[in-house]
């Protein structure tokens, strides 16, 4: 409050000093006009600071948002320069699949004009202009603004060793308009963070800046009439922000119309200042409220902005940066002697399913209530984090030892198993998660990122539901992977080492050959014969399945079309069933070679039917349609195989070998086999026993009603030659004719 003092008038004592009540005046208006002045000066000044304020919040909201765009630019790219596929496809130079996977799609998402890949010495070996491949000459229009940013990157990688993740990004004029250009090497998906050398690939992506993105950036930051203009064409009045590349080329201005909060408020306040001068103080004090005011919605939009910088906009909780920013800073920090922390990468499962079923804002409001569960099981030491879809992190600090891990990755999972109540619908999800103890496993942020991803993958790949707290050994089984992936991809492509075997499936006479089941088989130059055990997982996870499991259907086509073996069952990935164009591939297959398609019978897993889609259910109506058989293998080890037998997609099951070896040792492994076939002979579907190895088995499954019998008893896995000696003899001995088929055939799995 003011303070106001009071003073009593004195008479004059001199008439004849009439100029002191002028005195008196003057000096009473000269300190009214010198406080009128004062508070003017103050006004005006606070005036130009507000708006000076105002101004500079803009050019950095503007400013901060070019280089925003830049970064969004080099995430969107992310997609298409990190991963096995892009990787070596880009090196063998498939332009096809590049037209597909980058350019169109690059195009298509994210509005990217033009994208080159460049290889190892800057040639251009794909191009793409508004979503279509182009001549890779198109590129010399502008690669003497290019080139500069593509040695650049080269430059860092080969002196500084840079991650995977390196790329540059800069504003340059492409055709004439200003535009993002941004630089990253493509690099294998397994560790992105992983040296790249300076003569990688080459992933170069160019969106143009126009008038759209800057009325985005005035509607996003409210900010009026945000627009490029030319250096020549720049008015008075207008905020405006340089666009200069690294090379210093000044390309325009980004401006917009200025807001005047300062201004304003004076026009608001003037009629109030002009009719209440006795009461100035209370204006002055109001103007100050306002001032303060005002300044604290400039500090409120910074906060705000800084907020969404390191914040999720879905759940509010610590984003990627913040988390890394928070782990650099811990590790940084940390001695001998602190408690350690872990890092929990968790991943939600079935979340797909969910957007799927009850659509996205009911996936919106599951990742919030997740969000929620975490929050309240962590403690006042611990950091929740959102990493980006359906992964989140949490960094627990002060570990004493793995039990508190454990303990907290416990609480994880058991929270997570309790419904979720969603729009009116409960849901049922579960997490996976990884674990790194810092003290343990690394002490910098990339490789303890690393390792508690490489956990999460391994809990992930035993099953869903479960955590995995990395140990040393996992190291060892991802280099075993990459070597095994590395060296199946060269002898996929020289068509060197790989090669079938075949075990002969029989009758219940031990003697007639129904069919065979191709099994496959690798030569490795130095570890000798490997078991499809240890290397088709591998060739699933990497993405080589498809290219593996075409070469293998191909090949027993194309042997049993020489042997007079009635038919072969051949074993087909989920992942490929999963194609759509896979049952086409077959069918082209069988018309190329001219094989009846009965002679062929595609054997399934369990795990294809538990989410059995319309897509797959449709392929496998068209390939039985077409005369193929399909067997359903390891019957009665998946999540619940009666279920799926009353719909009608296969035409075989195979028991398996655990329930074989089971029979004659206990009345209950009997019953099991007995109550297996009498439920297939029920549905009219073919049974084969798998595993067969003793005479025993084999008795029991003949006074059981089994049809047809593969195992070791029977038959080992036998080369060509052998296989087609032995059908010679089995039809000779049975009068069999090469161009008939027994009655009982059914499928193969």
């Amino acid at each position: 409050m003011a303070n106001t003092s009071h003073s009593k008038a004195l008479p004059l004592r001199h008439a004849r000093h009439p100029s002191l009540p002028y005195q008196i005046t003057f000096a009473v208006v000269a300190l009214g006009l010198l406080g009128l002045a004062l508070f003017c000066t103050f006004t005006y000044w606070a005036m130009l600071r507000v708006d000076a304020n105002a101004a500079a919040r803009e050019k950095t909201l503007i400013s901060r948002a070019i280089d925003e765009r830049i970064d969004t630019v080099r995430r969107e790219q992310q997609k298409v320069t990190v991963g096995d596929d892009v990787f070596y496809l880009t090196m063998l130079g498939d332009t096809a699949w590049m037209t597909e996977n980058i350019g169109a799609w690059m195009y298509s998402s994210y509005g990217h004009e033009q994208g080159y890949v460049l290889d190892d010495r800057n040639t251009v070996i794909y191009a793409m202009r508004q979503g279509e491949t182009v001549s890779p000459a198109r590129f010399d229009e502008v690669s003497g603004r290019i080139l500069p940013l593509v040695r650049r990157v080269r430059q860092l990688a080969s002196e500084d060793e840079a991650a995977g993740n390196l790329g540059l990004g800069d504003v340059m004029t492409i055709n004439g308009r200003p535009s993002i250009v941004t630089v990253k090497p493509i690099v294998p998906g397994v560790d992105p963070e992983t040296s790249v050398p300076g003569d990688a690939f080459l992933h170069v992506a160019v969106k143009h800046v126009d008038n759209a993105f800057f009325a985005s950036l005035g509607e996003r930051y409210l900010v009026a009439n945000v627009r490029f203009r030319p250096r020549e064409t720049m008015l008075d009045g207008q905020n405006a922000v340089p666009i200069a590349g690294r090379s210093a080329w000044h390309l325009g201005y980004v401006a917009w119309d200025r807001e005047r909060p300062g201004l304003q408020l004076i026009q608001e306040a003037a009629p109030g200042l002009a009719t209440a001068l006795l009461v100035v103080a209370t204006l002055v004090a109001f103007l100050l409220l306002r001032i303060r005011r005002a300044a604290a919605q400039v500090h409120e939009s910074e906060n705000r902005a800084h907020h969404l910088a390191y914040h999720d906009a879905l759940t509010g909780l610590p984003n990627r940066s913040l988390l890394r920013s928070h782990l650099e800073r811990s590790l940084n920090t940390w001695s001998d002697a602190d408690p350690v922390l872990a890092l929990h990468y968790i991943d939600l499962d079935r979340f797909k399913n969910v957007n799927d079923t009850l659509g996205h804002p009911a996936g919106d409001e599951l990742i919030r209530a997740v969000a929620r569960r975490l929050c309240a099981i962590v403690g006042e030491n611990d950091m929740v984090a959102r990493l980006g879809g359906d992964e989140f992190a949490i960094v627990q600090g002060r570990v004493t030892g793995r039990a508190d891990v454990e303990r907290l990755a416990d609480a994880v999972m058991r929270s997570m198993t309790q419904p979720f109540d969603l729009l009116g619908n409960q849901v049922f999800v579960g997490v996976s998660a990884g674990i790194a103890i810092a003290s343990e496993t690394a002490s910098e942020r990339a490789d303890l990122t690393r390792k508690a991803d490489i956990a999460l993958y391994e809990a992930k790949g035993a099953g869903k539901g479960q955590y995995c707290v990395f140990y040393p050994e996992l190291d060892d089984a991802v280099h075993e992977k990459q070597a095994i992936e590395r060296d199946l991809r060269v002898a996929l492509t020289d068509d060197r080492g790989l090669h079938l075997v075949y075990q002969p499936i029989y009758a219940l006479d031990r003697q007639t050959i129904l069919g065979a089941e191709a099994l496959v088989r690798w030569d490795h130059p130095v570890r000798g014969v490997l078991s499809p055990a240890l290397f088709v997982p591998v060739a699933e996870e990497r993405g080589l399945i498809q290219q593996l499991g075409s070469w293998v259907l191909r090949e027993a086509c194309e042997t049993v079309k020489t042997l007079d073996l009635p038919w072969v069952a051949v074993n087909v990935s989920a992942i490929q069933f999963r194609d759509p164009t896979f049952t086409r591939q077959v069918l082209d297959l069988l018309h190329e070679l001219d094989l009846d398609p009965t002679r062929l019978q595609l054997e399934i897993t369990e795990g294809l039917l538990l989410d059995l889609t319309d897509e797959v259910r449709e392929a496998l109506a068209a390939l039985r349609l077409a005369g193929i058989k399909i067997a359903l293998d390891d019957f009665g080890t998946g999540y619940s195989s009666l279920q799926y037998l009353h719909r009608c997609v296969v035409d075989k099951i195979k028991i398996d070998r655990s329930f074989v070896q089971r029979l004659r040792h206990s009345r209950e492994g009997d019953a099991i086999v007995r109550a297996i076939l009498d439920l297939a002979h029920g549905l009219d579907l073919t049974v084969t026993a798998e595993g067969v190895e003793t005479v025993e088995q084999h008795k029991a499954l003949t006074e059981f009603g089994c049809s047809e019998l593969q195992g070791f008893l029977l038959s080992k896995p036998l080369e060509v030659r052998t296989l087609q000696a032995k059908t010679a003899v089995s039809q000779t001995a049975n009068g069999l004719l090469s161009s008939s088929e027994p009655a009982q055939h059914r499928a193969v799995a």
